[in-house]
C-alpha cells in the first residue's frame, strides 16, 4: 500500500522542483486530475473562463472554473496557469515519466514515498474539508462516492481527534 502524501510533503516538493515543475504540481493539486490528463492539457482547453478536462480513463468531461481556489496553498487555477505560460499548444509540454521522476526527485528521502498519483489523494481531502465531499466527487470525476471514499482514506496516517 503506497503512503499517502501529506500538505506539508507536498508543499516541500513544491519547493524542492523546479519553477516549472512544482507549478505542474500545483497544477495537479488545484485540478485532482490524473498525470495523463494533466500532461494532455492544451491551452485551447480554456474556455469561457474554465478549464475544460476530458478524463482519458473513465471519459468523464469536467468543466473547473479558473477562480478555483485552495486556501490549504493560497493560490488559483487562473494564477498558476499564469505562471505554466508558454509557446506550446500543450500546458505542461512535459512527459509522464519526466514528471513522475521529478516528483520523486524533490520529494525527501523516506521510506514508501508516495508516487505522484498521490497528488490526486492529497486534493481530493484538502477540498473535501474545504469545499466538502460532494464537490470533491465531481471533481475527480466519479459517478459513486465509495470512489471518492477511497481517495479521502487516510489509511491511518493521522490520529483521530476526539
Amino acid at each position: 500500500m503506497r503512503a499517502r502524501l501529506e500538505l506539508n510533503q507536498f508543499k516541500s516538493a513544491f519547493n524542492n522542483a523546479p519553477k516549472k515543475y512544482g507549478y505542474i504540481f500545483m497544477l495537479s493539486l488545484l485540478t485532482g486530475q490524473r498525470i495523463g490528463d494533466i500532461t494532455r492539457l492544451k491551452w485551447e482547453d480554456i474556455k469561457e473562463d474554465r478549464l475544460y478536462i476530458e478524463q482519458s480513463k473513465t471519459g468523464a468531461r469536467i468543466a473547473i472554473p479558473l477562480s478555483i481556489r485552495l486556501e490549504a496553498i493560497k493560490l488559483d487555477l487562473r494564477g498558476v496557469l499564469e505562471l505554466l505560460k508558454n509557446d506550446s499548444r500543450l500546458i505542461c509540454n512535459i512527459s509522464i515519466r519526466t514528471l513522475r521522476e521529478s516528483f520523486n526527485k524533490a520529494l525527501p528521502d523516506m521510506d514508501n514515498k508516495p508516487t505522484y498519483h498521490e497528488i490526486r489523494g492529497l486534493s481530493a481531502r484538502v477540498y473535501e474539508i474545504e469545499k466538502g465531499a460532494e464537490f470533491t466527487k465531481k471533481l475527480l470525476g466519479h459517478k459513486f462516492m465509495v470512489m471518492t471514499d477511497k481517495y479521502l482514506d487516510n489509511r491511518n496516517n493521522s490520529f483521530i481527534k476526539l
